[in-house]
């Protein structure tokens, strides 16, 4: 049997215990009423202990939005002797509150204890990071929701993938959904499936980090930009136990990216064709005047001079300079007007026979001029359904152009077949040729060179810049075969009128 004095230390030992613990001991009747709390209630309540003696907690110190709940868990513990986590806000001296944590067991059919006994644990400081911790997750989602950002982790023992629910959003997924790996990897646009498979794979195996920007299809189908990045995450042992990442929708990023990109291209194309425009007027249309006017002087001034053949030399010079500088005049012109949007696109049933010849009809004398044969090879009428003034200056361009770097005595031909439902036109000639270089700058303002034709007729390139233009702006296609000493065949295509 234990003798009096080890009965006093152990109770002394307890009260000691009780004194010094972290938590309050409690002890409640049958109606709620306190009628024992632990000397701790002063450190974490500031009550002392007498001040908290034979009173209703719950109708005195609890929270009201509290009562409830805590009544409710306070009964539970009469009817099935025990509860736990139950947690309330108790008054704390200073007029504030502090959180408590209860768990309880129901003694009152202990002839020594008699009470409802509650343990009861200070839980302020951990609701106070609980509290910190939730707005900072709401700030952070907020932020991942204003950035399109979220993250995600691919466990690699139960093999699952979870997404946060700004990438569910982000790919038009319900909340809470996540897909299998498989899945995931399918989502991306076919051209990046093969790339992002081998960097996550190498990132699963080698533990290679990536960073990447691909296109996916969302669950709608729509087609976004997106920026993902995948980590390896190691355990103690250094081996690779999952892969974590991020999810960004960078899509209007693109978007602007690609703006800039052309805006960048037609300014430079803009550049590229003000200074073959300003290098056209500064020096090749003020070249065929200075002749027209020399020779012109001479005949005005000299006219007696000069028998009859050198008169009429003089005057073919001026005509023939004359209709050149005209068309380069139309071309500046016709490219300015097109360059501003001036040239109403009116696209309509046309005969291109009739075209064609009527051209012919107007370029005859400049092929006369060269003893050039114009050969028009009509296998019957076709219908076109193109812009009629745009269709003219496409023809009469190359044509011309052909007339150009065509030896006297040369020979033009011009043929129309039908190519599904296209109609194709044929103009080739025996002339000059083109070398490789010179082929790769056609239809672009790369060069502002220009070339000579056969009898120092000027080429300036502007011609094949409107017919490539109008060409496509009709929904055909041009392009040229040359060979340097041989000849050059254009081709271009139009749409048959139904």
């Amino acid at each position: 049997m234990l003798n009096k004095n080890s009965l006093i230390e152990d109770h002394n030992r307890f009260k000691q215990l009780i004194k010094n613990s972290f938590d309050l001991v409690v002890l409640w009747d049958e109606k709620g009423i306190q009628h024992y709390i632990s000397e701790s209630c002063e450190r974490i309540l500031g009550f002392k202990q007498d001040e908290l003696m034979d009173i209703s907690i719950i109708e005195n110190m609890i929270h009201p939005d509290d009562k409830k709940s805590v009544i409710k868990g306070f009964l539970d513990i009469i009817k099935h002797n025990t509860n736990g986590g139950q947690q309330c806000r108790h008054r704390h001296k200073n007029g504030n509150w502090v959180y408590l944590e209860i768990f309880g067991t129901n003694q009152l059919n202990n002839p020594a204890i008699k009470s409802v006994v509650l343990n009861i644990r200070d839980i302020t400081e951990r609701k106070k990071t609980e509290s910190t911790l939730k707005s900072n997750y709401s700030l952070l989602r907020i932020a991942g929701e204003t950035a399109k950002f979220g993250g995600w982790n691919y466990d690699i023992a139960s093999k699952k993938l979870t997404w946060s629910d700004e990438i569910a959003i982000m790919r038009e997924e319900p909340i809470g959904y996540s897909p299998d790996l498989h899945t995931g990897i399918s989502a991306y646009t076919p051209e990046f499936r093969n790339k992002i498979a081998k960097v996550f794979k190498n990132c699963l195996e080698n533990g290679i980090s990536y960073d990447e920007e691909m296109r996916i299809i969302t669950a709608k189908g729509k087609k976004i930009w997106v920026r993902t990045i995948g980590e390896a995450v190691r355990d103690e042992q250094g081996t690779i136990v999952k892969i974590q990442g991020s999810f960004q929708d960078i899509n209007q990023r693109k978007l602007k990216d690609e703006k800039l990109r052309k805006s960048e291209q037609q300014l430079k194309e803009l550049n590229a064709t003000k200074d073959k425009l300003l290098s056209i007027i500064a020096h090749d249309l003020r070249n065929p005047f200075a002749t027209i006017i020399g020779y012109s002087d001479l005949l005005a001034n000299n006219i007696h001079d000069f028998n009859t053949t050198d008169i009429i030399n003089f005057n073919s010079y001026i005509n023939t300079t004359a209709v050149n500088t005209l068309a380069l005049l139309d071309n500046l012109l016709n490219w300015a007007k097109s360059q501003t949007g001036q040239i109403t696109f009116k696209p309509e049933k046309l005969n291109l026979s009739s075209i064609i010849k009527n051209s012919i009809d107007i370029l005859h004398q400049s092929a006369k001029l060269k003893n050039i044969i114009l050969n028009y090879i009509q296998p019957k009428d076709f219908y076109v359904f193109t812009d009629n003034y745009m269709v003219k200056i496409i023809i009469r361009n190359l044509v011309t152009n052909a007339v150009k770097f065509t030896k006297s005595n040369g020979t033009i031909s011009i043929n129309t077949t039908q190519e599904n439902n296209y109609v194709k036109v044929t103009i080739s000639d025996n002339g000059i040729g083109m070398s490789k270089k010179t082929l790769t700058q056609l239809f672009t303002t790369q060069t502002n060179e220009t070339t000579s034709g056969t009898e120092n007729e000027k080429g300036f390139g502007l011609g094949l810049l409107l017919c490539k233009e109008f060409v496509e702006k009709n929904k055909g296609k041009i392009w040229v075969e040359s060979e340097l000493g041989v000849g050059t065949t254009f081709y271009f295509t139009l749409p048959i009128a139904n």
